[in-house]
This record gives C-alpha cells, sequence and structure tokens, in this order.
C-alpha cells in the first residue's frame, strides 16, 4: 500500500508531465500515452472532491482524451463543461431579474 507521501509524489509527477508533454509535440505521444493515462487518472481523483461548478479540470481531461484519440470521451468532458457553463449563464440571468 502507497503512503499518502508516495502518492501526493505520483500526482505531482503526473502533473508535471501533463504540462510537459505538449510542448515535446505530437511525435512522442506513444511515449507520453502511459502518462497522459495517470494525468487522467489523477484528474479524475480531483475531481470527487471539487465544485460542481468546475470546469478547468473538465477541461484537460477532455484534452487528454483527444490527444489520446478518444472522441467520444473528449466529447463527454466537453458536454459537461457546456452543461456548467449553461447552467452558470441561466441563474446569472435569475438572479439579475431579481435585483
Amino acid at each position: 500500500m502507497a503512503s499518502s507521501g508516495d502518492v501526493l509524489r505520483r500526482d505531482r509527477a503526473v502533473r508535471s508531465y501533463f504540462f510537459l508533454a505538449p510542448r515535446l509535440g505530437d511525435d512522442n505521444l506513444i511515449l507520453w500515452s502511459t502518462r497522459y493515462r495517470e494525468a487522467i487518472e489523477c484528474l479524475k481523483r480531483a475531481l470527487i472532491p471539487a465544485d460542481p461548478h468546475e470546469i478547468t479540470i473538465n477541461l484537460k481531461l477532455a484534452r487528454l482524451h483527444r490527444l489520446l484519440d478518444e472522441p467520444a470521451e473528449a466529447v463527454a468532458y466537453h458536454r459537461k463543461v457546456v452543461e456548467v457553463c449553461q447552467a452558470d449563464r441561466l441563474s446569472q440571468t435569475l438572479l439579475s431579474c431579481y435585483r
């Protein structure tokens, strides 16, 4: 069983790979696909305690799935972002009616 320190170090490493890999170019996609999968797992864990209106993590997940040529998963995360944005816009419109 991994200690919490091990998990934190691994999650930091995955996040650093997520930001470094796109700078290396698409030729390294096969090399980085394992790292992308690790980043996906890390980001999915981050969604658990996240605010329901969180869009940044969903956008990153969509991008990773797109990089891995998984369009259905990418579209699903983009839809979540659209739903949140539409709900936020509706709630702001309703609030402005009561001001």
